[in-house]
């Protein structure tokens, strides 16, 4: 690439230096890198725009290396999701058994299907939802599909359920299976059905109380008992409250589910029943609530019909959620010093909300506080990569590197060693899934390395990064057309154009090309003509084809001049 194509023409393209992990998604767990490579799902890439048009490094961005598109959502603290709810608790009202809401697993085409499908063959792939589908057999039929440790660990919940429809441990345990699949009105039936019985025990024990202080006897221990009993059931009914709120904010109803969670606080806060613990985490759950609503009041700009005034009404509601999001979790901190793991949430999601409002430093500071308090290693690993991230907003590359590299590091050595265990039986297909996982987060680590490198001026090495980061990622995600690639090859395409142009053009314009072809199979915009990355990446290409057909033609006209 010559000096004189740089001074007529700037090169603009997307080139996104960072790839914001997801592993520590604290209000919302289900965002992860590894959950949008496994599942083919995720949000759509958001490309910044950079100059690359010299390899000097003065061409970097002077913008934040922060894409808060990809920041993790709010984590829930359980798995969420909701049906309807009584307005009547405890002994207000009279409940009968026959009040109670049964779960019942034949509704739900799935249930139905996994309590008929085999348990013998192991594998990754999903089993079939249509209830009519017979699988007797199926051992002589090796294209049925097998189940997933989730699947199976679901199923054998579902027998449980059968066996014990009314112990609230295998409730519980069938609604947080249902949870981990992700099937939100299961789970939240489930936990519906749950409350019912913990409402009808309750009434049943104050029945009986308000019968023995009519009819007193000397047994004290008994009343004892009873108190203890009460207590219990009112602290099983503000969790399952809580846990009910989370599953209908899981679907986007902020309507049903902030009562459900201001009515769990009030439980907490009363003086025979306080509970600071449970307190912050509804607190936090809370600030979730005012996150969520800060996400749902951001203007899309997938449409061309958003005006200035909407635009304007939308900022100012973002920003007073933020605060109030803010304000529920520094109330939320004094009251989790006992609970590390709500602690490590609660300092984790102020760090998030500083970096949605640019104070870095402070972010820098709640993760560090986070990492100090923090117990397993995969939450460990989580606060190392948003602690390099705010490295890399505060101009502190080599930092970054380094925490990049020691967490590649951990990972790759968890691998080597679950597999030097792994044995032929039903382990080593869970530690398959784990190695996939591991694959999805070690993809995404090569691609923030590679691009430090690009900062570095160090291109080849960046090169050999990116590559990798797509070996990753492809390998995880089971498909070479997932939207969390398309960072990948555009970054990587920028480097050929940018840097490594002479000898890398026509593999620069086969990167841009799969960026041009993914952007707009994954487009959120009615109209994908609208859409600024597909919009780039056309400009790109047509850039690259032209200066590659600008050289042919002055190649011609040299070999022309020297033979005359």
């Amino acid at each position: 690439m010559t000096s004189s194509h740089d001074d007529k023409q700037e090169r603009r393209l997307a080139i996104p230096t960072t790839t914001t992990t997801t592993t520590s998604s604290f209000f919302y767990s289900s965002s992860s890198i590894e959950n949008r490579l496994r599942r083919g799902g995720g949000e759509p890439t958001n490309l910044l725009l950079i100059p690359v048009g010299t390899a000097s490094r003065t061409t970097r961005t002077t913008t934040p290396i922060i894409d808060n598109n990809r920041i993790p959502w709010f984590y829930l603290c359980h798995r969420s999701f909701h049906t309807s709810r009584s307005t009547s608790t405890g002994s207000s009202h009279r409940m009968t058994s026959s009040s109670i809401r049964e779960f019942d697993p034949l509704r739900y085409p799935f249930s139905v299907a996994l309590l008929k499908s085999s348990s013998k063959k192991k594998g990754r792939s999903t089993i079939t939802t249509d209830p009519r589908r017979e699988h007797d057999d199926d051992d002589d039929n090796p294209s049925l599909p097998s189940l997933s440790p989730e699947e199976e660990h679901l199923k054998e919940c579902l027998h449980d359920y059968q066996e014990e429809p009314n112990d609230l441990n295998v409730l519980d345990a069938l609604q947080q299976a249902y949870s981990t699949l992700e099937f939100w009105e299961e789970a939240l039936a489930v936990e519906v059905s749950k409350c019912d019985r913990i409402r009808w025990m309750w009434s049943e024990e104050d029945r009986r109380r308000r019968h023995r202080h009519h009819h007193p006897s000397d047994d004290d221990d008994n009343d004892h008992d009873e108190s203890e009993n009460s207590y219990e059931y009112q602290h099983s009914y503000a969790d399952s409250i809580h846990v009910q709120g989370k599953l209908w904010l899981r679907q986007g109803n902020f309507e049903q589910s902030r009562p459900l969670y201001e009515e769990a606080l009030s439980y907490f806060r009363k003086k025979e029943f306080q509970n600071p613990v449970q307190e912050g985490h509804v607190l936090i759950s809370l600030a979730g609530w005012h996150f969520f609503q800060y996400e749902a009041s951001i203007p899309s700009d997938r449409s061309t019909t958003s005006t200035t005034s909407s635009s304007s009404t939308s900022y100012a509601v973002s920003s007073q959620s933020l605060q109030k999001a803010m304000e529920y979790l520094i109330e939320s901190e004094g009251k989790l010093d006992s609970n590390p793991t709500l602690l490590v949430k609660c300092l984790d999601n102020q760090g998030l909300i500083y970096r949605l409002w640019g104070d870095y430093e402070m972010a820098l500071d709640k993760y560090q506080q986070a990492l100090q308090v923090v117990i397993d290693q995969k939450t460990k690993h989580a606060l190392q990569l948003h602690i390099a991230d705010m490295y890399q907003a505060l101009r502190e590359p080599h930092e970054a590197l380094i925490l990049y590299q020691n967490v590649l590091h951990d990972l790759q050595e968890e691998d080597e060693e679950g597999q030097s265990t792994m044995m032929m039986s039903d382990s080593t297909r869970t530690t398959m899934t784990t190695s996939s996982d591991s694959l999805a987060m070690q993809g995404v680590l090569w691609h923030n390395i590679a691009s430090i490198h690009v900062q570095m001026g160090e291109w080849e090495i960046a090169e050999e990064g990116f590559l990798e980061a797509i070996k990753m990622k492809e390998e995880s995600a089971g498909r070479e057309d997932h939207p969390e690639l398309v960072k990948t090859w555009n970054a990587l395409g920028a480097l050929y154009y940018g840097f490594m142009f002479d000898e890398k053009k026509l593999q620069a314009l086969e990167c841009f090309k799969k960026v041009l072809w993914m952007t707009r199979a994954h487009s959120v915009y009615d109209d994908p003509r609208y859409d600024p990355d597909v919009l780039a990446a056309i400009q790109t290409i047509s850039d690259i084809e032209e200066q590659i057909e600008l050289e042919k033609r002055q190649g011609t006209s040299t070999t022309t001049t020297t033979r005359r």
